[in-house]
């Protein structure tokens, strides 16, 4: 069955001007069925986001898996995944979040989501725009999750194809691509790296310029 890779964008509502991407892999029949898929996504997904958060579009590419990497000293050691963009033209009908203010939009909480499958590297998720409300006593503690609404669209996202797709290295080959579905969620803390990148500011090699 193929394997699509889908992106919501969300843009933070108040100041400073920021937003960031949130991807997952899953499976469909094909291009229509994936176009449906994603667009069902955020219904569900603002339930546990903050109102000063706007899901603003889509992305989705169809995914494979193929042997070798062009900038790797030895190619014929790593499995690549390779992204074909899918034209989507649907339009996010219910882009706001449904809960509380926003604290900072840098932060977030990290959850480890693990596979049905006892070889597949369990996944680093940043729980992002979360309300004020998930801190303890408002500050920047073991955070008092809304575990029904998370759990709700993280069983949500399972019964839509969630997964991780990824195939077995060998000697030579990168052989038996696999899909396997997430299978459950561990919170573990708050995020230690600031996320959110402003809009419009300066990258690489630029920045350390303009620092100099």
């Amino acid at each position: 069955m193929p394997v699509y890779k889908g992106t919501l964008l969300f843009e933070f509502l108040k100041s400073p001007a920021c937003g960031f991407s949130e991807s997952i892999e899953f499976f469909e029949v094909d291009d229509d069925a994936a176009r449906l898929n994603i667009a069902t996504w955020p219904t569900h997904r603002r339930k546990w986001l903050s109102k000063d958060w706007k899901i603003t579009g889509f992305r989705l590419s169809s995914v494979t898996i193929v042997s070798g990497d062009p900038v790797s000293p030895n190619p014929l050691f790593r499995c690549v995944k390779r992204y074909t963009p899918v034209n989507i033209t649907a339009c996010v009908t219910t882009p706001i979040g449904l809960l509380g203010d926003a604290d900072s939009p840098y932060t977030a909480v990290y959850f480890r989501i693990n596979m049905a499958h006892p070889t597949a590297k369990p996944r680093a998720y940043l729980a992002r725009g979360i309300p004020d409300t998930w801190w303890a006593g408002g500050g920047l503690s073991t955070p008092g999750v809304n575990s029904t609404t998370f759990t709700t669209w993280f069983n949500t996202m399972v019964t839509l194809g969630a997964g991780k797709f990824f195939g077995t290295r060998t000697s030579s080959a990168c052989v038996n691509p696999n899909f396997v579905n997430w299978f459950s969620a561990c919170q573990q803390r708050i995020a230690s790296r600031r996320i959110g990148r402003p809009f419009g500011g300066l990258r690489g090699a630029r920045r350390r310029a303009a620092a100099t």
